[in-house]
């Protein structure tokens, strides 16, 4: 999925994977829907009239659903089990980043090896949930 503010092109891509982004739920606790949305993909190109924030893409791709693939969407709460991000009895043991770079961004590369740019914990939290766990991270 690649957007701009003004376009966004998705290449072979699930529903799930958008609704996901579009919604800020990992795919794990996505409930119910056809099965064609976990399974078939997609070719999607929208270009929006001017180009768009970060907010205004979300919204357009939540319209987009809608429109193109009928989808309907609440949230509901659940009780389900969690995980839990806590500070060691020692305090924190990472440095604050002295990085001038912009943007911030986790990637794992390989077993036990995690490089955080400007990252902070809910983030860190969201991408362990989204990559890497099979439930909420708190």
């Amino acid at each position: 999925m690649e957007s701009d503010g003004h376009r966004l092109t998705i290449r072979n891509g699930r529903v799930a994977y958008l609704i996901t982004f579009s919604y800020d739920v990992p795919w794990r606790q996505l409930v119910g829907g056809p099965e064609w949305a976990t399974t078939d993909r997609y070719d999607v190109v929208a270009v929006a009239s001017e180009k768009a924030d970060a907010q205004e893409v979300k919204s357009m791709r939540r319209r987009l659903l809608g429109e193109r693939f009928g989808l309907g969407f609440h949230r509901e709460k659940r009780r389900l089990p969690a995980y839990e991000l806590l500070v060691d009895k020692g305090g924190p043991k990472m440095e604050t980043s002295a990085s001038d770079t912009h943007g911030s961004g986790f990637q794992g590369r390989g077993m036990g090896q995690l490089t955080v740019t400007n990252g902070r914990m809910p983030g860190f939290a969201k991408w362990l949930n989204s990559v890497i766990l099979d439930r909420p991270v708190i």
